[in-house]
């Protein structure tokens, strides 16, 4: 480590950009402080080679140093090389909660579209404490701050953002941006591991606040995905909502099927679409699981 930083200091340009890769791929931490200087060169190449590396070794002075030089970078080029660089070094963080401290130190510092960059790498980052940044973004009387943050939580990588985006619908912190907030609260029922009740309660609340029937189409996607008696009594009861009759009787059905057996409520659903169906497949599938129960 220590021949591989002084080869670092003493290299010429070519000389540098291969250690710089080198140090980058055997994550040489030692070699950080130098690196961070490289990073800071007129030297354009060497100026992103030394970026990148960051991004690879990933220690909090690192993130810190990135998160400062986002808002001075030379170039556009610039901009997506450190936030690349971020993004990788929130990956390999051990203390996220420390990080997202520093993130956010320089989110209350950022302008303009940097305050966006900075959000996203919150997202990559997560944690409680990141989750609460954006959160607050996505609360603010600025209109792109609130975009960008809620953009950011729509695509949340764990389940804890189910209830911080349920808060938000409540609130109308982000009105404009409620088919944002509601499809990514869709989002974790259908993609994240969650208790079951808690997916149902999600879909109970989801079909509540939804007002278009694209939204509502996802839930139903969510129900058959999962089935169960009461994921089957709350498609159901979707049948005579505006718009949904086809994909509501179409996902009791499904549940139906997939299920296998009786259940409470089963028979009273099936002849809801037998009566209201519109296709005849639908209302044939329905037909001929009712037969079975006789």
């Amino acid at each position: 480590a220590e021949a591989l930083t002084e080869s670092l200091k003493q290299e010429d340009a070519a000389g540098k950009l291969i250690l710089l890769e080198v140090i980058g791929q055997r994550r040489t931490l030692a070699a950080s402080s130098v690196v961070r200087q490289l990073a800071q060169s007129s030297e354009v190449a060497i100026r992103l080679a030394a970026i990148r590396t960051l991004g690879n070794l990933g220690q909090d002075e690192d993130i810190a140093f990135l998160a400062d030089r986002l808002t001075s970078a030379a170039s556009a080029e610039e901009v997506t090389a450190v936030k690349e660089a971020l993004q990788a070094a929130c990956q390999r963080v051990r203390d996220r909660e420390a990080v997202a401290k520093i993130l956010i130190q320089a989110l209350a510092k950022a302008t303009g579209t940097n305050r966006r960059d900075l959000l996203e790498v919150l997202g990559v980052l997560g944690g409680p404490t990141a989750l609460g940044a954006v959160k607050d973004a996505a609360r603010s009387q600025d209109p792109d701050l609130q975009d960008a943050a809620t953009a950011v939580l729509g695509n949340w990588l764990s389940a804890d953002v189910a209830a911080v985006l349920w808060d938000l619908i409540q609130e109308n912190a982000a009105p404009r941006y409620r088919v944002r907030l509601i499809r990514g609260y869709i989002r974790v029922a259908r993609q994240f591991s969650v208790p079951d009740a808690e997916r149902l309660a999600m879909c109970r609340n989801a079909l509540q606040v939804s007002d278009r029937p694209d939204e509502c189409r996802l839930v139903m996607d969510v129900l058959s995905r999962n089935p169960s008696a009461q994921g089957l009594a709350i498609a159901a009861a979707e049948v005579d909502r505006p718009g949904m009759q086809g994909v509501a009787c179409e996902t009791v059905v499904t549940i139906a099927e997939k299920l296998g057996e009786d259940v409470p409520g089963l028979r009273e659903a099936l002849a809801k679409v037998v009566e209201k169906a519109t296709d005849p497949g639908v209302k044939a599938r329905a037909q001929a699981i009712l037969k079975k129960l006789q």
